[in-house]
């Protein structure tokens, strides 16, 4: 009887390295395929960071014109007057909260003007008047700031701000008893307020 079993044929494959070929190739196609899709990504990033940059040159480019066109800081407390003045009624509020940024800033002339308008147009504003107290300390006026903080007192006496300003003021000018009582009744009033830690730091340093 003829042999009817499978012979090898030369030159073929077993089926083992088939399978093995096989999945080499399908490794390698994932492989090109990460690659190709890490390729699309790097264009992806290279088209949208120039317009990300393009914005924030933008944004920086009308800030600094910005800057460029606002007018300069006054030079005294006159001059900070008028350009207050040229605003009109302004609103007590938006004094206020021009006066807080521009003291923020050191701006420290136009802060004054600003918030000396503020408590023309509504004296019964005291942040008003305490404002007013830190922008002349900043500038050295300690009569001036001594004066602003005995009428956000007169206004409201247990107002924990005028007290802690009334013990800055009074430790610059040298007033130790004073800055020590005005620093301890800000304590008493706010144990737990803004500018407790620093009226404790100070109140030490003036008990050594």
């Amino acid at each position: 009887m003829a042999d009817l079993s499978p012979r090898p044929v030369r030159g073929s494959m077993a089926p083992e390295n088939v399978l093995i070929l096989v999945l080499a190739a399908l490794a390698v196609g994932l492989l090109c395929g990460n690659a190709t899709g890490r390729r699309q990504g790097l264009v992806v990033k290279q088209v949208v960071l120039p317009a990300e940059l393009a914005a924030q040159t933008a944004a920086a480019e009308e800030e600094s014109a910005m800057a460029a066109s606002a007018p300069a800081a006054p030079e005294s407390l006159a001059a900070a007057r008028q350009m207050v003045a040229s605003m009109g009624q302004a609103d007590p509020a938006v004094l206020l909260d021009l006066g807080q940024r521009k003291l923020g800033n050191h701006v420290d002339y136009l802060a004054a003007a600003l918030f000396e308008r503020c408590t023309q147009l509504a004296p019964e504003q005291l942040a008003g008047w305490c404002g007013l107290a830190a922008a002349q300390r900043a500038l050295g006026d300690l009569p001036a700031a001594r004066q602003a903080v005995v009428a956000a007192r007169g206004r409201d006496d247990r107002h924990a701000a005028a007290w802690f300003l009334r013990g800055e003021v009074e430790r610059d000018a040298k007033q130790p008893a004073a800055a020590a009582e005005a620093y301890a009744k800000y304590l008493e009033l706010a144990p737990r307020g803004e500018q407790a830690a620093a009226a404790k730091q100070a109140l030490a340093a003036l008990r050594r």
